[in-house]
């Protein structure tokens, strides 16, 4: 059930993605919606020529859950589609100021 899901899901890279980063992205996120780190999902894409070589290149992804924006019987968008794009973005420029 999605409901057992977290809202939004930070994935990490064990080489890509620093404790540093994890911790920022988790923490703010985790002020707004309900935040789990590698669960339900997990990892990062990094692109291949750079994949566990160079450890310049960070790695974070953020998974949403579909509910929390689109009726999921008509994929229409919510009501609070706004508000939650913008919640989203909020938490994403705090977490990437933080760093």
């Amino acid at each position: 059930m999605l409901k057992d899901r977290p809202e939004v899901c930070i994935g990490t890279d064990p080489y890509h993605t620093s404790s540093e980063i994890s911790e920022a992205f988790y923490q703010s996120f985790n002020k707004t919606f309900d935040t789990g780190l590698n669960a339900s999902f997990s990892g990062a894409l990094v692109p291949q020529a750079f994949y566990l070589s160079d450890p310049r290149v960070s790695s974070v992804m953020i998974e949403t859950r579909r509910d929390l924006y689109e009726d999921e019987k008509d994929a229409e968008l919510l009501d609070n589609f706004a508000i939650t794009s913008k919640a989203l973005k909020s938490c994403l420029s705090a977490a990437v100021s933080s760093i």
